[in-house]
């Protein structure tokens, strides 16, 4: 990864044929405007949601930026191991708060273990 600014990486690989450059920016608020100026850049963006925090009101700003942008936003959720959220309690917050409309989980299996 390279050092863009203060609070954001960047980097670059290739994927059949395909260059793909990775931007990663922090999701708190002390840096939200290198990030609403990164998102001027991006085909899509990758949003990952602690198990823990569930979803904090700098994500809400911050899908509502790509919501009227137009991009794609592929949502994950981290920490899924630790103590948190119930995880599928979580993906309806993220539903019924952002207003995601669909959800993808992994294994269902391991998430209902994770949360035990």
């Amino acid at each position: 990864m390279t050092e863009i600014g203060a609070a954001v990486c960047g980097g670059s690989c290739f994927y059949q044929g395909c260059r793909i450059n990775i931007l990663d920016t922090p999701g708190h608020a002390d840096f939200s405007e290198d990030t609403y100026r990164t998102l001027m850049a991006v085909d899509s963006a990758v949003m990952v949601i602690d198990v823990a925090k569930g979803v904090e009101a700098q994500t809400k700003k911050l899908f509502k930026v790509c919501s009227d942008r137009g991009i794609p936003i592929f949502t994950f959720v981290n920490k899924i191991d630790h103590f948190g959220k119930n995880p599928f309690d979580l993906m309806a917050d993220i539903e019924d708060v952002l207003a995601v409309p669909e959800k993808v989980p992994a294994d269902d299996a391991a998430a209902d273990r994770a949360y035990r």
